[in-house]
């Protein structure tokens, strides 16, 4: 039981962020060089970073990149809890106006893993993440569809 909670626990610390692409967030401020594709969501193309601590003295942290290519939506999200495995890895899906969908490919303990995650990507900049739960019936964790977007995330500096 232990496990399954701190894998829920997981979802509310994420990803690394990179920077090597159009556009960078700093602070409430946006730089861009190109903007120039069409697209069904608010946001220009480019890189967001994201991050969110948690726990005692706030030492798990999960960080998150999106990288938005018109309606494409790569990059990674590491979850590294304090003084226990971690679970690092890729992020693929799509943005439709302000969700997100996209599917976390991640190691943890030397084994790879899919999990489905929902995200809402606000114009103003804001992050949020539907929370996970443990399916009942395989023991896996999945997102709580029936569940607000009530995990936030703080913008951070893509470096």
């Amino acid at each position: 039981m232990k496990l399954y909670l701190g894998i829920v626990g997981f979802v509310l610390t994420m990803i690394s962020c990179q920077q090597n692409g159009n556009k960078s967030h700093t602070g409430d401020s946006i730089n861009e060089k190109d903007s120039s594709s069409t697209s069904t969501h608010t946001l220009d193309d480019g890189h967001y970073c994201y991050i969110l601590t948690e726990g005692n003295n706030n030492q798990d942290t999960t960080k998150v990149h999106f990288i938005i290519n018109t309606n494409e939506v790569t990059g990674e999200m590491d979850w590294l809890p304090y003084e226990k495995d971690s679970r690092k890895g890729t992020l693929q899906g799509s943005i439709n106006g302000e969700n997100v969908d996209v599917k976390w490919t991640h190691m943890q303990e030397g084994m790879s893993d899919t999990l489905q995650l929902q995200f809402r990507l606000t114009s103003g900049m804001e992050l949020y993440q539907k929370p996970l739960k443990v399916n009942t019936d395989n023991q896996r964790e999945e997102t709580d569809e029936s569940a607000d977007y009530s995990i936030k995330y703080a913008a951070v500096d893509c470096k």
